[in-house]
């Protein structure tokens, strides 16, 4: 019976393994999509010789801003999650343990991360969106 316990806490933890790679994933491809969409929109304001509606751009910025943070704030519950069941599956052995996680229990609205306004000023996001909203700005007003 416990080897049997044992064995369904791994594949709850590669389960949550599997769910932090994706939001890592989804991390890294809105970031892509930042930089694409934003390299788009000053290519087509300067052949439309136009570069005064660039400010548009700046929707998309913190639109994805956002939605990298919710990401990342996502990962976070998750890892968190993850040492909860790692740490269940260490002390297995121990009868009086109180604070279990049920088994392929994928819930994270007990676990507590930072809020995700601190998550987007955090040093892991803001240097590239700073960066993109700073350029975005700057040939904005050098232009118009």
């Amino acid at each position: 019976m416990c080897e049997q316990i044992k064995i369904s806490k791994i594949e709850h933890l590669k389960m949550i393994e599997d769910i932090i790679t994706r939001m890592a994933n989804n991390s890294f491809l809105v970031k892509g999509w930042t930089v694409t969409l934003i390299a788009a929109l000053l290519i087509f304001a300067d052949a439309k010789n136009n570069i005064c509606f660039i400010w548009i751009a700046i929707i998309p910025i913190i639109v994805f801003w956002y939605l990298d943070s919710f990401y990342l704030q996502l990962e976070r519950k998750y890892r968190q999650l993850y040492s909860f069941v790692q740490q269940d599956y260490i002390n297995i052995v121990k009868p009086d343990y109180k604070e279990q996680v049920p088994l392929f229990n994928m819930s994270t609205e007990n676990v507590k991360v930072t809020n995700i306004v601190r998550i987007m000023f955090s040093k892991s996001i803001i240097p590239i969106y700073s960066t993109i909203l700073i350029v975005t700005l700057i040939i904005y007003f050098i232009n118009c």
